[in-house]
């Protein structure tokens, strides 16, 4: 396995953990990550963990969880 197929799933993973803390259920999560959303241009969250560095995606992990709302 490569060295960037890795750190994508790590990437991953990390989002995800991060998702169920904020949103609650793994449920509710993987319809956070699934659904096209406002703050990534009406892109899926999901799409932008592979496209970019995640980092986006954890922001706005991060602002949910602190009642931030863009």
């Amino acid at each position: 396995m490569s060295q960037d197929r890795k750190d994508k799933i790590l990437r991953l993973g990390a989002v995800y953990e991060l998702a169920i803390e904020v949103l609650e259920t793994p449920e509710n999560a993987l319809a956070w990550l699934r659904t096209p959303n406002y703050a990534f241009q009406y892109e899926r969250p999901l799409d932008h963990i592979f496209a970019h560095d995640g980092k986006n995606v954890m922001d706005e992990l991060h602002r949910i969880q602190h009642g931030i709302f863009i």
